[in-house]
């Protein structure tokens, strides 16, 4: 289920509505690293870092038809991207899984 557009908006000048939004999203951004790190504490810091992100961007967030968690998992998926540039042939490269659906299959 997704957060209230008010919610929404209250989260850009409140730290309780603010945490609301976290709370409610947390899992599935956590569940979003876990799929593609394999690694709890990776993943939790990666979560982390999406939110600090969240935090600092929210107030581009603009609701023109597509839901919150679908903006939220793109700023998820650029903080992954940004980690895999970062470590291309560090440790992180190795940890990386490959994603089980068929048709994301890198080849």
């Amino acid at each position: 289920m997704e957060a209230s557009t008010d919610l929404i908006a209250r989260a850009r000048t409140s730290r309780t509505a603010f945490g609301e939004l976290y709370w409610h999203y947390s899992p599935k951004v956590y569940r979003y690293f876990l799929a593609h790190t394999g690694n709890h504490h990776d993943s939790e810091d990666l979560t982390a870092q999406t939110f600090e992100q969240v935090l600092r961007t929210i107030d581009r967030y603009e609701d023109r038809g597509n839901r919150f968690s679908t903006w939220l998992l793109t700023v998820a998926s650029h903080i992954l991207l940004g980690v895999f540039h970062l470590s291309w042939d560090g440790p992180w490269l190795s940890r990386l899984r490959r994603p089980s659906h068929p048709q994301l299959q890198l080849k």
